[in-house]
């Protein structure tokens, strides 16, 4: 009987250990998956561009895998996982002269989990460089933060390492009508598209991304008599990435076509007609057309102020017929608006 109870005393001694033991994380599964875990990666932080940091770190003896976080406010967001031979990544799609910090940690396989080990609290931290008025490149999607998440694709250091310079495409831009400009630009070798920025407030905006083929693009719904600036940026892909090459950060500006303008005519007197017209937004001026042999010969040129013209030294008894078309300049000359092909009549007194 005593031999029997000390046997029973024994397994449940053993059980109520291995029950501790599992309850403290230090059971044979947990104990192997966070061996190399409790390790921490040295690391370090690298400006590389205005939007781009470079990520290192040293290996750790028995690591599956590595597991890049990005510090947001408070809190660190899983920037990516990465195989156990990747010593650094460049981090893409960052703002400019702005300070971010990352850190590193293990990934050791525990089955078909990836369990992430620990990791330096502080991190490392760099700055992207400076880019005044630099358009605005899209922010790569950004995985769960959640540790216990299911990890994603690793990059490979060959994908991560690619580095393409493009050069800045040569633009135009020209007048097509009261709301559309035709920007007009070069290839540029390596490019896999394009994408056109248009300028507002003073800051490139994005207005469109087209194919490595496109060259020229009409853009629609703009403002009548309205100058607009443009810039092109060729792009190259490094796998879900873009690589953006230089741009030209004045652009080029087109002016779309003023208004037609709201036209009338008065008799005034015997040899006198007054010719008056509504403005039209964007016109550095305005002309005004007397026909003549059904043909429209210019009158003469006047002022963005000006909105009436008294016509002098017409037949008495006579009709004449007026018409205005207002223009704005731009860098390549004046852009004529539309204006009435009929036009506006009016007599002398007789």
């Amino acid at each position: 009987m005593k031999n029997i109870y000390r046997k029973r005393k024994l397994t449940l001694l053993g059980l109520l250990m291995a029950v501790l033991l599992t309850a403290a994380g230090l059971g044979t599964t947990s104990l192997t998956a966070k061996a190399a875990g409790t390790k921490l990666p040295a690391v370090s932080a690298q400006t590389v561009g205005p939007n781009t940091i470079k990520v290192s770190w040293t290996g750790v003896t028995g690591a599956d895998g590595y597991r890049i976080y990005q510090k947001d406010g408070n809190t660190w967001k899983t920037q990516g996982d990465y195989k156990s031979t990747t010593r650094w990544v460049n981090v893409w799609g960052l703002k400019p002269d702005t300070q971010y910090t990352f850190t590193v940690a293990v990934l050791t396989k525990d089955g078909s989990k990836l369990i992430p080990g620990s990791y330096d609290p502080t991190g490392a931290s760099a700055y992207t460089a400076s880019a005044a008025s630099k358009p605005a490149e899209t922010k790569p999607e950004e995985t769960k933060p959640a540790e216990t998440e299911k990890p994603s694709s690793p990059e490979t250091p060959a994908k991560t390492e690619k580095t393409v310079s493009l050069s800045a495409p040569s633009i135009s831009a020209e007048t097509v009508n009261a709301t559309t400009i035709k920007v007009s630009w070069k290839g540029v070798k390596k490019a896999d598209g394009y994408r056109i920025y248009v300028k507002k407030d003073g800051k490139w905006v994005k207005q469109g991304d087209y194919k490595s083929t496109t060259r020229w693009v009409k853009i629609g719904s703009l403002k009548a008599g309205t100058k607009y600036a443009f810039t092109v940026r060729a792009y190259a892909k490094n796998g879900s990435e873009k690589i953006w090459g230089k741009y030209d950060k004045t652009g080029v500006s087109a002016v779309t076509m003023p208004a037609s303008p709201s036209v009338k005519a008065q008799t005034v007197s015997r040899s006198s007609i007054k010719v008056s017209w509504k403005g039209v937004t964007g016109a550095d001026g305005y002309r005004i057309y007397m026909k003549k042999d059904g043909k429209w010969v210019k009158q003469g040129d006047y002022k963005s102020t000006t909105r009436w013209v008294k016509i002098n030294g017409l037949k008495s008894g006579t009709k004449y017929t007026f018409t205005v078309r207002a223009y704005a300049k731009s860098d390549s000359g004046k852009v004529w608006g539309s204006y009435n092909k009929t036009g506006v009549s009016a007599a002398t007194a007789k």
